[in-house]
C-alpha cells in the first residue's frame, strides 16, 4: 500500500465547505463532520482572529467566538481572492489568499488529528466557478502547505458532479442526468449527457440559471406563502421539457429540508431521485481516486467550460517512422499547468504540430521553424517543447534550445507560436 493513503475531496464554497475522504482508491468516499457533535457536515467558510491570543479559528467556532466579541471574522474568502481584496482584522491587513491558506490548514489539521498515521496521497478541491485568479490562488495556498501539483487538482462543480454520478451503478446514468442546485449562489440547473458512440465516452454539460425565478433570500417567504412548490415545478418543467432523463439530483442549502413530495411524485415516474448535500465533495474524492489509478472513470472524457475540447499533438521521427505524441489531450483542464517533452533533433530544424477535434481528426497542422538554431552535429541538439494553455480556445507552444550537455551548451533561444481555436 502507498505510504500516502488519504484521498481527500474538498468542496470549497464561498459560504460553506465540505470534506470527504477515502483510505484506498477503491473505497467509497466518506463525508467528514468536523464539529464536536459529529452531526453537521457543512463547515462555514470563515476564519476568525482571536482578540486574546492572536490565534486563528475557523468554521462554527470562528462564528461563535466572534458573536461573543472575542474575535474578528473574515468571510467570503473566495470572492475576495477573485477581486484581489485584502481583509482588515483589528489593526492589521491580511491578504485574502493567506486567509484561505490558514482556513484549509485548519481543516487539514483536524483531519490529521483523526488520522495521525496517514498522509495525503491526493487532494481534489472543487469550486463552483473556476477562474484563473482563484484557481491559481488555491494551487498557491496548497503549495504553501506542502501540497504540490502532483498531489492536488482543482476541479469545477460540474466535473465533480460528473465524477460522482459516473462512479455509481450504470442504471443511474442510462440516459441524461439532471442536477438542480439551489443555494446562496443561486438556482442552477446542470444536465449531463454521455456520447456512448465514441470510446472513451465524451461527457458534456448543459447549464441554465433560474435566478430570475427565485433567489435564496426569498426562500423562507415563498415557503411561508405556499408558492415554493409552484415555482419549483415551473423550473423543473422548463428544464426537463423534451429531455430523456434517467435520474435527478437535488443539492444545495435550498433543499436542506428536502423536496416537496408533490414535486417528487410528479417527476419520479421512470426516474430515480436523489437529495443530498455532499455530491460535490464526494465527487471530488472519486476524481482523486481516479487520479491515483482507480479505473472507474478511465473510459470518460469531461468536456466542460474549464477543459479543452481538442487535442494537441506533435509528430516526431522515431526509427525512421513518424510517431504522434500528445502534448495536450482532449478534456485537459485549462489550469493544469505546462506540459513539457524533451526531444533530440535528427537533421530537422522544425517542429510539426497538429490540433485534432474530439474524434481525433486533424483540423489544423503547422510547423514552428527553428530559425537561427546553432549548427551542431546531427543528434547533438536537444529541445524542450512546452504546451501552455491560455484559455479554452487559445494555447501557446514554446520550443527551447537545451544544448547537449557540456559539449554543446544551450543557446537559450526560444521559439513560440500562439494558436487560436474557433468553435
Amino acid at each position: 500500500m502507498n505510504d500516502r493513503e488519504l484521498i481527500i475531496g474538498l468542496d470549497l464554497g464561498n459560504d460553506y465547505s465540505q470534506v470527504s475522504y477515502a483510505l484506498n482508491p477503491s473505497d467509497e468516499p466518506i463525508s467528514i463532520s468536523l464539529d464536536k457533535q459529529g452531526e453537521d457536515f457543512l463547515i462555514p467558510t470563515v476564519l476568525g482572529l482571536s482578540k486574546e491570543d492572536g490565534q486563528w479559528v475557523y468554521g462554527k467556532e470562528a462564528i461563535n467566538v466572534t458573536n461573543e466579541g472575542k474575535a474578528m471574522l473574515a468571510n467570503y474568502l473566495l470572492d475576495k481572492i477573485s477581486k484581489g481584496e485584502a481583509v482588515k482584522l483589528y489593526e492589521s491587513s491580511y491578504d485574502s489568499l493567506y486567509l484561505l491558506e490558514r482556513y484549509i490548514y485548519k481543516i487539514l489539521l483536524d483531519i490529521k488529528a483523526r488520522y495521525p498515521d496517514k498522509t495525503i496521497r491526493q487532494m481534489v478541491v472543487t469550486i463552483a466557478r473556476p477562474e484563473e485568479t482563484l484557481v491559481t490562488g488555491i494551487y498557491k495556498a496548497l503549495e504553501n502547505l506542502g501540497l504540490n501539483r502532483d498531489r492536488v487538482f482543482v476541479q469545477s462543480y460540474a466535473g465533480s458532479y460528473f465524477s460522482y454520478v459516473l462512479s455509481q451503478e450504470k442504471g443511474i446514468w442510462t440516459n441524461d442526468i439532471a442536477l438542480f442546485d439551489f443555494g446562496e449562489r443561486g438556482f442552477n440547473y446542470t444536465q449531463m449527457s454521455i456520447n456512448r458512440r465514441q470510446v472513451p465516452h465524451l461527457v458534456e454539460v448543459r447549464q441554465k440559471s433560474y435566478n430570475d425565478f427565485i433567489s435564496y433570500d426569498e426562500l423562507e417567504n415563498v415557503k411561508d406563502n405556499g408558492s415554493f412548490d409552484y415555482i419549483l415545478n415551473n423550473i423543473i418543467n422548463d428544464a426537463l421539457y423534451m429531455q430523456i432523463i434517467s435520474s435527478i439530483y437535488f443539492t444545495g442549502r435550498g433543499f436542506l429540508d428536502g423536496v416537496p413530495m408533490t414535486t417528487i411524485n410528479k417527476i419520479s415516474k421512470g426516474r430515480r431521485i436523489f437529495i443530498g448535500q455532499n455530491l460535490y465533495c464526494k465527487g471530488a474524492c472519486y476524481y482523486g481516486s481516479h487520479l491515483v489509478g482507480e479505473g472507474r472513470l478511465d473510459n470518460f472524457v469531461f468536456l466542460l467550460d474549464d477543459t479543452i475540447h481538442y487535442s494537441i499533438t506533435i509528430t516526431v521521427n522515431d526509427d525512421e517512422k513518424d510517431k504522434t505524441i500528445y502534448l495536450g489531450k482532449l478534456g485537459r483542464s485549462v489550469y493544469e499547468g505546462t506540459s513539457k517533452i524533451g526531444l533530440i533533433l535528427d537533421e530537422e530544424r522544425q517542429v510539426k504540430y497538429q490540433v485534432r477535434d474530439r474524434k481525433g481528426h486533424i483540423i489544423l497542422e503547422d510547423i514552428i521553424v527553428l530559425d537561427n538554431m546553432p549548427n551542431r552535429p546531427n543528434k547533438t541538439s536537444r529541445i524542450e517543447v512546452s504546451l501552455i494553455v491560455i484559455n479554452k480556445s487559445r494555447f501557446k507552444l514554446q520550443v527551447k534550445d537545451m544544448g547537449f550537455g557540456e559539449m554543446y551548451p544551450s543557446s537559450d533561444k526560444v521559439w513560440e507560436k500562439e494558436v487560436a481555436i474557433s468553435g
